[in-house]
């Protein structure tokens, strides 16, 4: 009974406080799969606490699915912790819904620029008998050329032969880790993160540890702690914005965070895949520190997830191993999105698409600012992520089912969280993006905004 004890933490309830504490002592090993937790009565007394808190407490560490709980025996850990959540088995809402859940690409003149892509390529049968064989990992020459070009265009390193194109920009995450872990190796993150980072740790059994964070990103003490007890292999951030929170990490925090991962010897995989113009983009980390930074990124967000095109920039002394582990996990990539992407940029329509973009998530950012502004929310203007920040005594999960009922998907912050503490950042993402018009997504607002004041979300209601 000397490990546990009630965080003296007073910014949340005491049965969060007590659920955190038991995801922490599992995620340390202090606590194993399959042992017994002391029955609730007992724990009460020793932490002088009611035992209606113990209950919600173990009611709060089973619905994260890392305790079960056995009729007449007791609670016991999980025999193997939740990584992360059912949610994300779907992407297809119910119809008729106002979906706010997926930061997808609205689409616009994509449909017609593709059309007048593929026109042009099918008048050039010769090209066509070409891109049916296995392409480069690099792209073709006039395709890296291109590349080259455009990256430079985007403050990026340009050096061609430290550049990979891949299928997406998850497959680019589980490329890159693959390049620089083995089993077993810890991989640290901010404790509310992307759970694609955390499916490609769990298959590749690698250990994922979420650590404190502010409204600026990752923080320094919990970073340089964190080295010290676990010894990382790589830390994972998105330092232009964050999902789900939107935070931005400032260049001083950039620079201090690659000071301390130089000294302890750890990589930086940094995740660019979020949509934000160039002109709110601070230096990349890559730009920053070359030498231990693989930098991934992709098209989803800027042109359509359905064109399945992303790209990695490695370290000079990885090129081999990222060469190999994206030749054993997908031998090499299809040439005909990298062919479309050139032609976009030969063409222009990179550039026609980017501003109309930017021009739309302007709109749209206006609209959305006004019909909120008595909600804390936190966003990256021309992104396309919100976060709305709810009271510590509000569940977010059941503002997500009640929200649902009404036709309305969105995603709570529990979904991205790795380990049992987000730190006080306690809230809902929606991406404002997804609705197919302008109106549609003031409308959701409008509806969500009504919820919020008038319903009840207390934790215990949840179904």
């Amino acid at each position: 009974m000397t490990i546990w004890h009630l965080p003296t933490d007073n910014d949340r309830p005491k049965y969060i406080a007590l659920a955190d504490h038991i995801a922490t002592l599992i995620q340390e090993n202090k606590l194993k799969a399959g042992e017994k937790l002391p029955p609730q009565r007992r724990l009460a007394d020793t932490l002088e606490v009611t035992t209606g808190t113990i209950t919600r407490a173990y009611a709060e560490a089973e619905k994260r699915g890392i305790v079960s709980s056995r009729v007449g025996s007791g609670t016991y850990v999980s025999q193997k912790e939740k990584k992360y959540s059912s949610y994300w088995s779907s992407y297809f809402p119910e119809e008729g819904a106002v979906d706010f859940s997926n930061s997808f690409a609205p689409i616009g003149p994509q449909e017609s620029v593709l059309h007048e892509a593929l026109q042009s390529l099918s008048s050039q049968p010769d090209y066509l008998h070409k891109l049916l064989h296995y392409t480069p990992e690099r792209g073709y020459p006039h395709q890296r050329e291109k590349f080259s070009t455009w990256l430079k265009e985007e403050n990026l390193p340009s050096e061609q032969e430290n550049c990979f194109f891949t299928q997406s920009g998850q497959h680019g995450l589980f490329t890159a880790l693959q390049a620089m872990t083995t089993a077993g190796d810890t991989v640290i993150c901010e404790a509310l993160t992307f759970p694609g980072l955390k499916m490609a740790c769990d298959s590749l059994s690698l250990k994922c540890v979420g650590l404190r964070f502010d409204e600026q990103g990752i923080c320094i003490e919990a970073l340089e702690a964190a080295c010290k007890q676990y010894h990382p292999k790589v830390i994972y951030l998105m330092p232009q914005s964050n999902n789900p929170t939107t935070a931005q990490i400032p260049l001083e925090r950039r620079k201090q965070i690659i000071e301390v991962c130089r000294r302890h010897r750890i990589f930086i995989l940094e995740d660019d895949v979020q949509v934000l113009p160039k002109k709110y983009k601070l230096p990349a980390m890559v730009s920053l520190a070359p030498e231990i930074t693989f930098h991934i990124s992709s098209f989803s967000k800027r042109l359509s997830g359905g064109i399945r095109l992303g790209f990695a920039i490695v370290p000079n002394a990885y090129r081999t191993q990222f060469q190999l582990a994206l030749r054993a996990n997908q031998w090499t990539i299809s040439s005909l999105p990298v062919e479309l992407f050139t032609y976009w940029c030969e063409s222009g329509c990179m550039t026609t698409q980017d501003k109309w973009l930017e021009t739309l998530m302007d709109e749209r950012w206006t609209v959305a600012k006004d019909i909120l502004k008595n909600h804390e929310i936190q966003y990256q203007p021309g992104g396309f992520n919100l976060w709305i920040h709810l009271p510590e005594s509000w569940s977010a999960l059941r503002v997500e089912q009640v929200a649902r009922q009404h036709g309305l998907i969105l995603r709570a912050g529990d979904h991205y969280l790795v380990g049992g503490n987000a730190f006080g950042y306690h809230g809902i993402r929606l991406c404002i993006s997804q609705p197919k018009t302008t109106e549609q997504m003031a409308e959701g607002l409008r509806q969500l905004v009504t919820i919020l004041e008038q319903e009840s979300f207390a934790p215990e209601q949840i179904l």
